[in-house]
């Protein structure tokens, strides 16, 4: 990318489920992989899904996290940016239905929490249904 364009602005790896596990898997363990092979060092910026499934806030304990990870690498000075994060009125297995009002403040709850944090950008998925069945999330 930055052959055909030297000014060009890369994020990545734009990962989930950061706190999926534990240090040595998942998420955190493939973005110090990043550092390790050089690959990090090479973004201009970190990009993570930041879905929960606690509340919006629980997001801020991974961004340390996720800072420290890339402080080993000398990359703590990166911006970090939440690229994809939603929460569905639809049925999940492992989470509490909400409603449309409910919505609303979580995604609210989640702009704030990454502010907090010092996130550089938030993408809320997404602004309408994609269908017509209410259950499908």
């Amino acid at each position: 990318m930055r052959t055909a364009d030297s000014k060009c602005f890369i994020a990545g790896p734009s990962v989930s489920n950061l706190s999926d596990g534990d240090a040595n898997f998942g998420a955190m363990q493939f973005i110090r992989e990043l550092g390790r092979n050089g690959t990090l060092q090479q973004l201009d910026a970190v990009s993570v899904h930041g879905y929960r499934s606690g509340t919006p806030e629980s997001v801020a304990s991974d961004y340390v996290f996720l800072r420290a990870i890339m402080g080993q690498f000398n990359c703590a000075d990166k911006p970090i940016y939440n690229t994809e994060v939603g929460r569905s009125t639809g049925y999940y297995p492992n989470l509490t239905k909400i409603n449309s009002d409910e919505q609303g403040g979580w995604l609210v709850r989640t702009y704030l929490a990454d502010i907090a944090s010092n996130i550089g950008m938030t993408v809320w998925y997404t602004w309408m249904d994609a269908g017509n069945n209410s259950s499908e999330v």
